[in-house]
């Protein structure tokens, strides 16, 4: 043993990593595709899986900041402290998927149309428009669909057709509004 210890050799001591996980989920299930940024080391992103999983590893002693993003996501906490890494730690993140509102006033020439019922395909939500005509839709983000129309005793013959992703809200009741594509139609009492 001793005829070694005066060797030239370098030897370099290996930092003890630590494992930092967790979760991301919404009321619908495991986020795919949420940014998992943790701050103090670069600022390195690191996406979630199919499961909402994220994994990273971090060194004794090193402490930072997990952030979590998506496009489209509300997260109740989106920042986590991390303080100095002894040992494995999990952090999960909850959020909500974002609602886009639509809003539009139904009129028959200048007078209001009420109790109109329109429905929102493909989970959309359903309203029915108040007294002035006015109607509000919130709509999950990047939504895409066709919002019908009806009424007893009335015939509606107009669908509004939502082919674009909606990422931001539409007023329908402004001059020029962002409007989807309106097939040409009628409103007949019957």
């Amino acid at each position: 043993v001793t005829e070694n210890l005066y060797r030239n050799e370098n030897y370099y001591p290996a930092k003890k990593m630590y494992t930092i996980s967790g979760l991301v989920t919404s009321m619908e299930g495991p986020v795919e595709g949420a940014n998992i940024r943790l701050g103090g080391l670069g600022g390195l992103t690191y996406p979630t899986d199919s499961q909402g999983r994220y994994s990273l590893e971090m060194a004794h002693g090193e402490s930072g900041k997990l952030t979590v993003d998506k496009p489209g996501y509300e997260f109740t906490a989106y920042s986590i402290d991390i303080p100095p890494v002894t040992e494995s730690r999990q952090f999960d993140f909850t959020g909500k998927v974002r609602k886009m509102k639509i809003r539009g006033r139904l009129m028959d020439g200048d007078q209001p149309v009420s109790e109109v019922r329109l429905t929102a395909s493909n989970g959309g939500g359903v309203t029915v428009s108040d007294p002035q005509g006015k109607w509000l839709l919130e709509v999950p983000y990047d939504w895409t669909g066709e919002i019908t129309m009806e009424k007893p005793g009335v015939e509606i013959d107009m669908v509004l057709l939502f082919d674009q992703p909606v990422t931001e809200d539409i007023d329908m009741t402004k001059p020029v509004p962002s409007v989807p594509d309106v097939r040409p139609g009628t409103m007949d009492r019957v």
